[in-house]
């Protein structure tokens, strides 16, 4: 991964995870948009040294193994979910769905998804209910930033 690659992953992370754990809005809000509470306290600091943590299996699905580093726990709370995964090579996540929208920024290899193939420097966003799948190009594994609704639910197609 290259610094600027690096840079945009944790720009990314922070507007997100800002965005989802109600941080103040910059922009107009519509006036269907909620005012955030007055009383609300804010989700703590979170910094995390993400390569000297060590990859953990993601346990998901029966058959195929893929990995990742959770770096939000509190997920529930914070109404995010957010991960690095890696795939290993021609790994695919078969047919599913989620309840919820949901976002990779690549960081190395090819994520092969039902939409397409995409490579470094890419954020593909997926919306909630789409039947997809996806996973790594066969060459080498894909690792990439996976951003989530909260709680993160999977649900596999039979086709």
């Amino acid at each position: 991964m290259t610094g600027r690659q690096s840079q945009a992953a944790v720009l990314l992370l922070g507007a997100l995870a800002s965005a989802a754990c109600g941080a103040p809005h910059s922009g107009p809000r519509s006036p269907a948009s909620p005012t955030p509470s007055a009383t609300a306290s804010p989700a703590p600091f979170v910094a995390i040294q993400v390569d000297t943590m060590a990859w953990g299996e993601a346990n998901i699905h029966p058959t195929l193994q893929w990995f990742r580093k959770r770096l939000v726990n509190d997920t529930a709370a914070r109404g995010i979910y957010v991960s690095m995964l890696r795939y290993p090579a021609g790994v695919i996540n078969p047919s599913h769905t989620h309840p919820h929208p949901h976002g990779f920024y690549v960081l190395q290899g090819q994520l092969v998804t039902s939409r397409g193939t995409f490579g470094p420097g890419t954020f593909v966003w997926f919306p909630a209910g789409e039947v997809i799948h996806h996973g790594a190009g066969p060459a080498e594994d894909m690792v990439a930033l996976f951003i989530s609704g909260a709680p993160f639910k999977i649900d596999y197609v039979n086709r």
